[in-house]
């Protein structure tokens, strides 16, 4: 009878720490659920506030690129005219690389469209400041 109380009581232990093990790891899935799902939840709203900051990242370097090559088209002065004009061509092309695909179709459109003829439009002024430049002379 001493040997069978010893052995059942070390049986009913290992049940209660095998019972205890299932618990915890029961636990510790359901947890693991649930911090994925918030983590999920806290991605989503990242990804939605990057994508709002690199929208307004992207206005604001646009328009200063465009507003350089429009000054840049007007400035009579050959070096700071081609620098501006340079300096807002650049910007515009690390602007549209970088943030490109943060954009709607739409705007994608028009964003080119308006690219596309304010620079046309300013190398017909340059064109047109030189010419007269070398009339005059």
């Amino acid at each position: 009878m001493e040997n069978m109380e010893p052995s059942t009581s070390s049986t009913f232990i290992e049940q209660l720490k095998e019972q205890r093990y299932k618990y915890k790891q029961q636990t510790k899935t359901e947890l693991t659920a649930e911090l994925n799902e918030k983590i999920a939840i806290l991605n989503k709203k990242i990804n939605h506030l990057e994508k709002i900051d690199n929208q307004r990242y992207f206005y604001t370097t646009i328009i200063f690129s465009i507003s350089a090559l429009i000054i840049g088209s007007l400035v009579s002065l050959p070096a700071l005219g081609s620098g501006l004009m340079l300096g807002g061509i650049i910007t515009a092309a690390i602007s549209y690389y970088g943030y490109w695909n943060y954009l709607s179709e739409t705007m994608k459109f028009f964003l080119l469209l308006l690219a596309f003829i304010i620079i046309i439009v300013s190398g017909s002024c340059a064109n047109r400041f030189s010419k007269r430049k070398i009339l005059n002379n």
